[in-house]
């Protein structure tokens, strides 16, 4: 089910913007994506954001009581074919 991806992982972020206003959370945003293009980084976001995820993930994996349930391209967020707790997550963004 993993792919490798062009980038190597070098960053494991957890609820990296959870409080933070909207302004400041953009800026973080804007920050990692820059160094990501400049730097060849990947990130692992650890998040229960799904509004966060969206702006910062190619692909999303969704775990429910520490299982893999759902992966995921960002663009196939609203597919009927995720899983039940997936739509449960959507339907909160």
């Amino acid at each position: 089910m993993l792919q490798q991806e062009r980038y190597r992982l070098r960053g494991i972020e957890k609820e990296t913007t959870a409080s933070l206003n909207v302004v400041s959370r953009a800026s973080i945003f804007d920050l990692l994506s820059d160094l990501k293009e400049e730097l060849g980084l990947s990130y692992l976001f650890i998040s229960h954001d799904l509004a966060a995820l969206h702006e910062m993930s190619g692909r999303i994996m969704v775990m429910k009581d520490g299982r893999l349930v759902d992966d995921f391209h960002i663009g196939d967020i609203f597919s009927q074919d995720r899983h039940a707790y997936t739509k449960e997550l959507v339907s909160i963004f």
